[in-house]
């Protein structure tokens, strides 16, 4: 082939294209691809027959629900679905009526005559309602498509089959089987009630679940969360019964149900229903009852279930009696205080006729104030509040309880406030009244609960008993809990201040140290450089010094034995251990003596500030630090 015959081919071929595109431009294009023309979120109710079967449903907001053949709630998801199937249904093949008459076809030859579904759809448009019918007939001769008409069209359109998969057979399959709808956020009040075991009354406060009935105490907020969510998430399972009806047709009535209707077999009255559970939501003043009943058969794992302002009966989950069917006692909070621990401002522990007050200062953090003034042991005292606020309930004693707690000296209570008793004054180190200046007073809110009285031990027990002032209720609290109040919770040296010589380096000027009858002077020259007191030729050794003084500007003890002891012989604090006494600058002379004794136990070895007169106990490792000589011995000449 030739060049002339290829370009000569090629010219026909463009003008071929050029023609094809000029008659495609002409030829009408299909604008009704869509056979209903309509949006889903514009629907606003939907019929549907399917043989015997009939319902008709309407939405209000964005729910949809039932109207007949009853009044229930319908599945918004399921009803939502066939709204987007009936949006999406496209006109595949249109057989008008003259081609059907040509072919002498009639709506029966399509299943058109008697239609298999007849939908009759309400649907928003131009400020008001108008109303769409759709028939569905026979399945195309392939199957792939199906047979509709509009109702008001005398076209027979094919379209595709999946419409059918989304039209429900029974009413059960388009009901909602939810059976509380609410929301555990906006629930502000539930009340219990179980078969021949009281009334509990419960009310949301702020974050927390407080009981009202039949006791006054704070709810495990945790597990009435628990409780709210199965009941809102629990769906039935059968739909048994509706209003007074009992036949095969469920239809709905306006009269509730008697006490001798079905109800009363299933135990789904009040009085003999083995939970009910009513909720109240925020801006409600009636709450929603929902009745628990009998097993629906011997060793069933389904019950029924009434919703009273609905009036039908159900089959759910047994499992959801394992959240309501419970005591009140298991609905209580097992932790004991109430106050959050950076709120607590007093402790007062009483054992007999002693006791211990424990106020803290805004400017020197916490003070035993009672029996005797002393600044105490911040670290310590945050350790022991937050051990008493982490106390629990290991169970609660059922029924009255006649326990004699009369506070012996075998029993202690503990009490917890927001509020300061007193505060002591930093520069008269005495007892003042608490800050009439409402800027300083605490900006908590008291919450106002009395003291936990702790009984004594209990032969073969591993629980004490305990109860709340001015409550008649006991409980058990684990023994091992409380050893950290030790065997004398009121003796105020286990929480003075373990501190107990602080020091600034800078105005140390002399470390003398008395040890096996021999002293070591060192002192600072005009330089400031450590030098020996006196001649000779033995040299300083500075990081035995520097540690030294890195201690002493923090010494703090593992525990306090005694105050004013009567004989310190027997603590080895008669000076026949070790001295250590550190000069301070400044024209009074200041010195600091501490004097270590025998050991304590196998941890630690006594030891004592002069003029504190508390014997205390340091650490092996801090006396071994202390008592490292202070200088290198010059060598002997050869």
């Amino acid at each position: 082939m030739n060049f002339s015959t290829t370009l000569r081919l090629l010219c026909v071929v463009l003008l071929l294209a050029a023609l094809i595109a000029v008659f495609d431009r002409e030829k009408p294009v299909d604008v009704q691809k869509s056979l209903l023309g309509l949006k889903a979120s514009n629907i606003t109710d939907l019929k549907i027959e399917r043989g015997d079967f009939s319902v008709y449903c309407f939405k209000k907001g964005e729910s949809w629900f039932i109207a007949e053949p009853i009044q229930a709630r319908a599945d918004d998801s399921r009803l939502d679905g066939i709204a987007g199937a009936l949006e999406t249904m496209e006109r595949d093949e249109v057989v008008t009526l003259a081609e059907r008459d040509a072919r002498k076809l009639t709506l029966k030859d399509y299943g058109l005559h008697k239609p298999r579904v007849r939908l009759i759809v309400g649907v928003q448009k131009d400020g008001g309602i108008c109303k769409e019918e759709l028939w569905i007939g026979q399945d195309s001769p392939l199957g792939e498509a199906i047979y509709v008409k509009l109702g008001t069209n005398d076209e027979v359109v094919a379209t595709d089959r999946s419409i059918m998969t989304v039209i429900p057979e029974t009413i059960e399959a388009l009901r909602d089987r939810a059976i509380l709808h609410g929301d555990v956020s906006k629930t502000i009040r539930l009340e219990i009630k179980r078969a021949n075991s009281g009334f509990v009354q419960l009310t949301h406060v702020g974050n927390d679940w407080f009981i009202q009935q039949p006791i006054v105490a704070r709810a495990d907020s945790a597990r009435i969360q628990q409780m709210l969510e199965a009941l809102f998430l629990l769906k039935a399972v059968d739909f048994v019964w509706d209003a007074n009806i009992e036949t095969g047709d469920v239809v709905r009535v306006s009269d509730a149900i008697s006490p001798n209707s079905k109800a009363e077999s299933y135990r789904l009255v009040p009085d003999q229903a083995v939970v009910g559970v009513t909720v109240w939501l925020s801006g409600e003043e009636v709450g929603r009852e929902l009745l628990f009943g009998r097993e629906v058969e011997e060793k069933s794992d389904k019950i029924y279930a009434r919703c009273r302002d609905i009036d039908s009966i159900y089959t759910v989950h047994k499992s959801v009696l394992d959240f309501v069917n419970i005591g009140v006692n298991e609905m209580r909070d097992r932790n004991l205080f109430l106050l959050p621990t950076e709120s607590v401002n007093s402790v007062v522990i009483r054992k007999g006729d002693r006791k211990l007050v424990l106020d803290r200062n805004k400017a020197e953090g916490w003070n035993i104030v009672e029996p005797i003034q002393w600044k105490a042991d911040d670290r310590f005292i945050s350790s022991l509040i937050d051990n008493i606020a982490g106390l629990r309930v290991e169970s609660f004693l059922e029924g009255t309880n006649n326990v004699n707690f009369e506070v012996g000296d075998q029993l202690c209570m503990i009490s917890l406030s927001d509020i300061c008793a007193v505060t002591i004054g930093a520069e008269t180190n005495k007892v003042e009244k608490p800050a009439e200046n409402a800027a300083e007073k605490s900006t908590v809110t008291n919450l106002k609960q009395g003291g936990l009285i702790v009984g004594p031990p209990r032969e073969g027990k591993e629980t004490v008993l305990a109860k709340f002032e001015e409550e008649p209720f006991v409980f058990e609290i684990s023994s091992k809990s409380l050893d950290f109040m030790g065997k004398d919770p009121v003796d105020p040296l286990i929480y003075r201040n373990r501190t107990m010589l602080s020091i600034d380096p800078a105005t140390v000027k002399s470390i003398s140290m008395l040890k096996g009858g021999a002293e070591t002077v060192v002192e600072k020259n005009e330089n400031g450089r450590w030098v020996v007191s006196g001649s000779g030729t033995n040299q300083i050794d500075e990081k035995v010094i520097d540690e030294m003084l890195f201690i002493v500007a923090d010494m703090r003890a593992m525990r306090t034995d005694c105050q004013n002891p009567d004989n310190l012989v027997q603590y080895g604090l008669d000076r026949s251990g070790v001295t250590l006494t550190f000069g301070l600058t400044g024209e009074s002379g200041i010195r600091k003596t501490v004097v270590i004794g025998f050991r304590a136990r196998t941890d630690g070895v006594y030891a004592m500030v002069q003029g504190l007169d508390v014997v205390f106990v340091i650490s092996n490792e801090l006396m071994g630090a202390l008592t490292r000589d202070l200088i290198k011995l010059a060598p002997v000449s050869p």
